[in-house]
This record gives C-alpha cells, structure tokens and sequence, in this order.
C-alpha cells in the first residue's frame, strides 16, 4: 500500500500475480520466441512455400481440437 501511494498518490486494489500465472506467462513467451525462430528458419532454409503448406495444415487441424 505504502508503494502505491508513494509513487501514485494513492492505493491501487489488486491480485496479486500467482506463480501459476508467472509460469504460463513465461511458457507462452517462451512458445512464441521459438515458433518465430523456427519459421524464419523453415521459410530460409525450406521456402515459403513449405512454411505455408506446413503451417496451414497446423492450424486447420488445430482448429478442430
């Protein structure tokens, strides 16, 4: 409370970050990093051709889960 009001002049009412919530925020961080690093890789390396074709099957299957 004491850092709310110093540095905003008043109280902000919160919850507090689970370290649930820490995890997942890291993981989907993490899953994106990856998931931009590999399809720049597969796009320089394979084409975008194979990216496109790879990556549309990936989502329409996901789409059905």
């Amino acid at each position: 409370m004491a850092f709310s009001e110093k540095y905003f002049g008043k109280y902000f009412h919160h919850q507090p970050t689970t370290e649930e919530e820490k995890v997942s925020q890291h993981a989907d961080e993490y899953l994106e990093n990856n998931v931009c690093l590999q399809l720049g890789y597969i796009a320089e390396h394979l084409g975008e051709e194979t990216l496109l074709k790879w990556f549309s099957c990936y989502f329409e299957n996901m789409e059905r889960i």
